[in-house]
């Protein structure tokens, strides 16, 4: 039988055909009671993967919208930031994301920029959901209905990355036509682009499944892994990290790429497999540069570039896996997070490893992970003194 994770990677093209419409046509009624005209500021935050899909998208807000952005995780939202807003705080958006629209940190980032008195705005699947009841504007990701599977299955999540990481990206292009920044006519050929995502998708996973097998494959035998990005592939190496450790148990690094010069660079074990993701033109001289450096030390190194492999030296790399060639930087994530989608996928298979180790050793399934109490958390009621 396919496994689950296999099951969702496969029909990710259907999911964003799915969605591409959907989310084009939605995002502007969902914007339509926020003040854009007058942000200042934007804060994406979420916990787990919905914290890497901001990651992954604040480029395309600062690019399109021309709004500094960043993309926090919900804690540090709630509890060290927004406390602290910009007067007036009705000037920052804080854009919170989380699937199941039940995350406590999450919805406490939410709560709290409320009571701080920014504009709030819930990425959900569920707008009946707690997070989507208490924000000012909900912005729904529908989901691709899924055939029913045995009981004992576990979906890994990869639909809604992937479903949260393209309606920030539409939400993006949607405030950028509010705030007056973009024309009409540019932002129907920016969701043009976002369409196309689904045909360059399948090419992905058609042309790479069988060289990141050949990988998996080849580094069965790790047990440590390093990612490495800069921009948007920060938020890919975030969520290559994460997969594999939700589907394989692996110990998983995640490095700035800049900073893997000045710290895992010294690393003793020579061998480790060092993922060294680009986000395009930005980053990719000094990508080279750190690929060189790894292979000389010793280091098993696959660079993924959304532009073509012969930008960097065929020395330089174990593999070179070059996703696409005609994305702009600021939506390259949505193709350079997929082959660690494949990764993460194709090593727990190998090594038969339960995905979230089957919930066992004392971890459940209650509340989104039993003792971790990711669902049941105690909430702060009000923002914190100053």
């Amino acid at each position: 039988m396919t496994a689950p994770m296999e099951r969702e990677i496969e029909s990710l093209p259907q999911l964003l055909d799915h969605l591409g419409l959907l989310l084009a046509n939605s995002v502007e009624a969902a914007t339509t009671a926020l003040d854009a005209d007058n942000l200042d500021q934007i804060l994406l935050t979420g916990c787990g993967d919905s914290h890497h899909v901001g990651l992954a998208a604040a480029l395309a807000f600062r690019q399109l919208v021309h709004v500094p952005t960043s993309a926090v995780t919900s804690m540090q939202c709630a509890r060290f930031m927004v406390s602290y807003l910009p007067h007036p705080p009705s000037r920052t958006l804080v854009v919170t994301v989380s699937s199941s629209g039940k995350v406590s940190r999450t919805m406490e980032a939410l709560e709290l920029a409320n009571q701080a008195g920014a504009q709030t705005l819930a990425v959900t699947k569920d707008p009946a959901s707690p997070l989507g009841r208490a924000a000012d504007v909900v912005f729904v990701v529908p989901e691709l209905s899924k055939p029913k599977q045995p009981r004992t299955d576990i979906f890994p999540g990869t639909h809604s990355l992937i479903g949260s990481l393209m309606a920030l990206f539409h939400l993006a292009v949607q405030l950028a036509v509010d705030k007056r920044q973009l024309k009409a006519t540019e932002a129907q050929g920016l969701r043009a682009e976002l369409t196309d995502l689904t045909h360059q998708t399948q090419n992905v996973l058609e042309g790479l499944g069988a060289t990141v097998a050949d990988a998996a494959r080849r580094w069965l035998k790790s047990d440590c892994f390093v990612f490495c990005g800069c921009g948007p592939a920060l938020g890919s190496a975030h969520a290559y990290a994460a997969k594999l450790v939700e589907a394989a148990g692996d110990l998983a690094v995640v490095q700035d790429l800049e900073e893997w010069a000045h710290l895992q660079y010294f690393g003793r074990q020579a061998d480790t497999p060092t993922f060294l993701i680009s986000s395009g033109e930005r980053d990719a001289d000094r990508l080279q540069e750190v690929s060189v450096a790894a292979k000389a030390i010793g280091r098993r190194v696959v660079i993924v570039t959304p532009q073509s492999a012969e930008m960097f030296a065929p020395d330089s790399a174990d593999w070179i896996w070059s996703v696409s060639r005609s994305v702009r930087d600021c939506f390259s994530s949505a193709l350079t997070v997929l082959p660690g989608l494949l990764f993460a996928s194709e090593r727990s298979s190998l090594l038969k490893e339960p995905y979230f180790r089957a919930f066992s050793g004392g971890r459940s399934r209650e509340g989104g992970g039993g003792i971790s109490r990711i669902q049941s958390s105690r909430r702060w009621p009000k923002l914190p003194d100053n």
